[in-house]
């Protein structure tokens, strides 16, 4: 070794230790900050997590907190006589024959159709529109007999009653007399109440103005099928607080 460098480290060893002490205690203290700093990280996410979670819960509280419950009860109601939560088929056919005899014509015949009986192509884009739809569709075959312009107003209104039908085909023939005579395929769909409310921490958006005319259209359709309705309105015993388990 140089003396020169002998010299130095005789000269300065105490300068030497020093600096190693204090080089091995900034190795220790960044070697302990570093775990440190990722759990103080994680722990600031988790703290915007939380308050993210509270903020959209708290504005849930209050959507919730306004609405009227009985007024939803009538609204519930309305929604499952225009689409019920099963196929509930005697609606189907007391809608269609009560609205051909409102319209002043006879039924000759009127069917449900079995899914097995539909055609292939048939079968399958009633299956593509009921998954495109999230509701199954139940297709019915009616023949009505009577005056032409009042086969022409049965299928108008067959379409704006309480019970949501659609004509999906209609097959009208003149007879002697202006007497007409109509084969319909008329589809009427049904969707099974959710199972689930989905995620608690899901934000709550308010029914928009679209869904208030929506429901407003549907009250205004009469319901052909009075005699029908045994049943009181919909009703719902909700738990004080909408978030306990």
């Amino acid at each position: 070794m140089p003396k020169e460098l002998r010299h130095f480290l005789r000269t300065n060893s105490s300068l030497l230790v020093s600096l190693v002490m204090i080089s091995i205690a900034i190795a220790g203290s960044i070697w302990g900050l570093v775990p440190f700093g990722k759990t103080l990280w994680s722990m600031y996410k988790d703290l915007n997590t939380v308050r993210s979670k509270t903020a959209i819960l708290s504005a849930k509280y209050s959507t919730l907190s306004s609405l009227d419950e009985s007024q939803l009860a009538l609204d519930g109601n309305d929604l499952l006589r225009a689409i019920p939560s099963d196929k509930d088929v005697a609606t189907i056919l007391a809608t269609i024959e009560q609205t051909a005899n409102a319209s002043g014509l006879s039924v000759v015949n009127l069917t449900i159709a079995n899914p097995g009986s539909l055609a292939t192509e048939a079968a399958q884009r009633q299956s593509a529109e009921e998954k495109q739809l999230g509701s199954g569709i139940i297709t019915s075959g009616v023949t009505v007999e009577g005056p032409l312009a009042n086969v022409k107003t049965y299928l108008n209104t067959l379409q704006k009653v309480r019970r949501v039908l659609r004509v999906q085909s209609a097959e009208v023939t003149i007879r002697q007399g202006g007497i007409g005579r109509a084969n319909i395929t008329v589809e009427s769909f049904w969707a099974a109440l959710p199972t689930t409310l989905g995620d608690i921490a899901a934000p709550l958006p308010p029914r928009s103005s679209q869904e208030d005319e929506l429901l407003a259209q549907i009250r205004a359709f009469p319901v052909s099928y009075q005699g029908l309705l045994t049943a009181g309105p919909v009703s719902f015993s909700p738990k004080q607080n909408p978030f306990s388990p």
